[in-house]
């Protein structure tokens, strides 16, 4: 049991997960996770679509969705920060595996959902 998508192959335990979301965050400049969620202010369009993906870490039924639009604003800004990641670690072979869901999503005009 753990983190799935609706297309692709990506996956993490929930634990993992949040760890990948807090990586994301520090990649843009924050402490991590809670503290992107305290402090943030739309202060950048790279902040402002990342909230979106670390929504999907509350585990909400209301939230655990990402519209076509917004995939076609996350993706390039995942596309930047993979390339910031460790080559050899496990988030980096699943952010690929997310981007080419999203991708795969966003070509079938079809919402994102986390599983």
């Amino acid at each position: 049991m753990g983190v799935g998508f609706s297309h692709g192959n990506a996956q993490w335990s929930y634990s993992g997960y949040y760890d990948f979301c807090n990586t994301l965050c520090k990649l843009l400049g924050y402490e991590g996770v809670d503290d992107f969620k305290y402090y943030y202010i739309h202060n950048s369009n790279d902040a402002y679509h990342l909230e979106k993906l670390v929504n999907l870490s509350d585990y909400d039924d209301t939230v655990n969705t990402l519209a076509v639009d917004d995939l076609k604003d996350l993706i390039p800004l995942l596309e930047k920060l993979i390339g910031k990641l460790d080559k050899e670690g496990y988030d980096y072979w699943s952010m690929g595996e997310l981007i080419k869901g999203m991708k795969a999503a966003r070509d079938a005009n079809e919402p994102f959902r986390m599983t």
